[in-house]
C-alpha cells in the first residue's frame, strides 16, 4: 500500500459516504475513509463488497466542537 493517500473521505460510514469510496476503489484511487468511530466505520465498509481488495484505511477523527 502506498504511505501516501491524497484523498480522506470524512463520513464514510454513511449512505453517500459509502458511494462515493465504491467510486474510489473503482477508479483505483487509494483512500482513507475517515469517521468518529473507527470501528463503526470499519463494520460499515466491510458491507460494501465493492471494496474488497480496494486499498483504503479507516480512521477515526475526533468530534470536539467545544473551542
Amino acid at each position: 500500500m502506498p504511505a501516501n493517500y491524497q484523498v480522506v473521505l470524512y463520513g464514510a460510514s454513511g449512505y453517500t459516504g459509502k458511494l462515493t469510496a465504491w467510486k474510489l476503489a473503482k477508479r483505483g484511487i487509494p483512500f482513507i475513509a475517515a469517521g468518529r468511530d473507527k470501528t463503526r466505520l470499519a463494520a460499515e465498509m466491510e458491507k460494501v463488497p465493492e471494496l474488497k481488495g480496494a486499498d483504503y484505511l479507516c480512521a477515526s477523527v475526533p468530534h470536539d466542537v467545544a473551542r
